[in-house]
């Protein structure tokens, strides 16, 4: 209470005049914000209801579509078992089996309960076979005149056909017929020639008492219709108009909704929603009209009405006590807000924002003292700031805003010379965060970010790296301490075994014996040779890294076979013993790497040091390897160790390879 009043007293003197202002308003907002209110909510129900209309329009047509083509697949399959059912078999031997294929036929459509009827006509139009009619009349009925026939027969005949609404000549009943030709007759007409045709006869008013269920709302159409638009099952029924038509689908639309369309029937507007059926030449249309939208509209008002007006007034008379007390709340946020920025000053935080399209960083007083910079000097952009970088890790801020830009949030560890007054600019370390509200757009948008001390968490990175190589070059000294112990020692006790062994020569002990037992005195002193040196590579002491490597790397290709090759051009100045004990232990694992992975022929290597860095590249021509797959096999460092051991001297390890192209590793290590 005491922070809020504090700052209460300190707001500006024109707020309190304003008050009075507000009250007089009163009395006309009471009457115009309700008016503006209930406006605004009639006309924002009046676009949710043609929204909501519309969504309802789609998910019903949507659905005919789903049942429809349920339907129609099941008729598509049953055209294809009325076709397997007369393969092979000419029109006579139908007409002689008619009675035993009626049967079979009538079986079969009885698990389409729309599918009046299915038949089989011959090429001239005359019906050979019927699942409800037996024995069918010869000579009666034609079906040469209905479209399904014509389609069929004609030039380019379709796949599937699907007819307009007729009525039986058998029985007069209304149906359609989805109709395909008939392929595999046995009357002896080549192939790709009219030889007849299948098809099967729906009830249009059953298709349409399917789909009533799909309706949402009274008033709601359904309707099922060919390309041309012709309807041929309608929820509503089809027995006063037998070939109604609705709006037909533009050519490779594949759904569409229309608003606001006149029915080509009765006149009404209404809203009209289609769907093509995938597979047939068929689309589903759901229609609702304009005066049922209304009605919706206008039910959905009844409650606004009602209560509206006076729970309008009364929110708005209650907000003006809630703007008052947001006045108040806003109050404490100030003060909050002080607070906030007095704890980040004190815990060594400092805050900055770059405005959209600027480049000047407004930055917290903190901020400058964690730079060194005096406000009073200038605004503090972002070239000031890289100036501030030591020379070769500038980018590393434009870097931090292109990313935070680019995917919300970025941070990064900046090294720093920050400037002290009267005292020479000292070495420090910077973390910054860097946040962009809206990451992603054309133009730089707006950061904002924080900054803090990490001099010492870095310093003592540095020591620890530091106690790290201490114990590697306390480590190297002890397997140097080993080797020369197993040479000087052990070494000596074999030599002086070969030396015994060879003078018994002379005795009468067999020779053989002494040949097998001198073998093996020579394989242990060889073994032990091997080992020293493996512990710790004496020929960097005793020749040099460079000559050490170069016989290192001929060693290799003697005792492998391969050819090698090394060429070098190394800075006089000796390099620290811990990088030439890791850069002889990188060449022993890769070479190692390449007998056991790379399968390769020639191994090239190439060493290359400057007074600050040193480069080395190794190369064979063998089977290569996938970027990012593993090799098989157990090797004992492989590149995860030689990652490890340039880890420990800030080094760097790339690798380029390919299947079948071979393997190249390039090290860095900086000196």
């Amino acid at each position: 209470m005491n922070r809020i009043s504090s700052a209460a007293a300190t707001r500006p003197r024109g707020r309190p005049d304003q008050a009075p202002r507000r009250v007089a308003a009163l009395p006309v907002a009471a009457l115009l914000l309700p008016l503006l209110i209930l406006g605004a909510n009639a006309w924002v129900g009046w676009n949710a209801t043609w929204r909501a209309a519309a969504v309802e329009m789609a998910r019903t047509v949507d659905a005919g579509a789903e049942y429809a083509t349920r339907v129609l697949a099941g008729y598509a399959v049953a055209l294809g078992r009325i076709g397997d059912l007369v393969q092979g078999l000419s029109d006579a031997e139908i007409t002689a089996r008619e009675a035993e294929l009626h049967a079979s036929l009538r079986r079969m459509l009885g698990d389409l309960p729309q599918a009046e009827a299915g038949f089989v006509v011959d090429r001239r139009g005359h019906p050979l076979l019927g699942a409800n009619i037996f024995p069918i009349p010869r000579g009666v009925a034609t079906a040469a005149d209905r479209s399904f026939f014509l389609a069929l027969s004609g030039p380019n005949p379709p796949a599937l056909h699907v007819s307009e609404i007729y009525r039986n000549r058998f029985d007069n009943v209304p149906f359609f017929a989805l109709s395909r030709r008939r392929t595999g007759a046995g009357n002896g007409i080549p192939d790709g020639e009219f030889d007849g045709l299948v098809n099967v006869s729906v009830f249009p008013d059953t298709i349409g008492a399917g789909m009533r269920p799909l309706l949402r709302k009274p008033g709601d159409a359904l309707a099922l219709a060919t390309a041309e638009g012709t309807v041929i099952g309608r929820t509503g029924g089809l027995a006063d108009q037998p070939n109604r038509q609705v709006r037909p689908m533009p050519e490779g639309a594949g759904r569409d909704l229309l608003p606001d369309v006149v029915s080509i029937v009765d006149g009404q507007r209404q809203m009209l929603a289609r769907r093509r059926i995938e597979g047939f030449p068929l689309f589903v249309a759901a229609r609702r009209p304009h005066a049922a939208i209304r009605a919706d509209w206008l039910r959905d008002q009844v409650p606004t009405l009602l209560f509206g007006l006076p729970t309008t007034l009364a929110l708005f008379l209650l907000s003006l006590r809630v703007q008052r007390a947001q006045a108040r709340l806003g109050v404490a946020l100030h003060e909050s807000e002080n607070w906030l920025r007095r704890t980040t000053e004190g815990a060594g935080i400092g805050t900055w924002e770059q405005p959209a399209g600027s480049m000047v960083l407004q930055g917290s007083a903190r901020l400058n003292a964690l730079l060194g910079i005096d406000p009073a000097s200038g605004p503090l952009s972002v070239a000031r700031l890289e100036a501030l970088i030591p020379p070769g890790t500038e980018a590393s801020l434009a870097r931090l805003l292109q990313t935070a830009r680019r995917t919300g949030h970025a941070r990064a560890e900046l090294p720093i010379l920050r400037r002290r007054r009267g005292l020479p600019a000292e070495q420090a370390w910077l973390a910054m965060e860097a946040h962009c509200p809206e990451p992603g757009g054309a133009a730089p948008g707006r950061l904002v970010g924080i900054a803090y001390d990490i001099t010492s968490r870095r310093g003592a990175e540095e020591r620890a790296a530091l106690l790290l190589r201490r114990t590697v070059e306390q480590q190297e000294a002890e397997r140097l301490r080993i080797a020369r112990d197993l040479h000087d020692s052990l070494g000596q006790h074999l030599t002086l075994l070969h030396l015994e062994l060879g003078g018994l020569a002379t005795d009468p002990v067999p020779a053989a014996r002494i040949a097998r037992l001198q073998a093996i005195a020579r394989a242990i002193s060889e073994e032990a040779n091997r080992l020293a040196v493996e512990i710790r590579p004496t020929a960097i002491d005793d020749l040099g890294l460079d000559t050490a490597l170069r016989q290192l790397v001929e060693d290799w290709g003697t005792r492998t076979g391969l050819e090698s090759e090394i060429h070098m051009r190394m800075h006089p100045a000796r390099l620290p013993l811990p990088v030439e004990t890791t850069l002889y232990r990188i060449l022993q694992e890769a070479l190692s790497n390449v007998v056991r992975h790379a399968g390769a022929t020639r191994v090239g290597v190439t060493i290359e040091s400057t007074r600050h860095q040193l480069r080395m590249v190794i190369e064979d021509d063998g089977v290569g390897m996938q970027p990012g797959a593993r090799r098989a096999g157990p090797p004992p460092l492989g590149l995860r160790g030689i990652r490890e051991r340039l880890a420990l001297l800030g080094g760097s390890l790339e690798i380029e390879s390919g299947p079948g192209s071979g393997t190249t590793l390039l090290i860095g290590v900086p000196l």
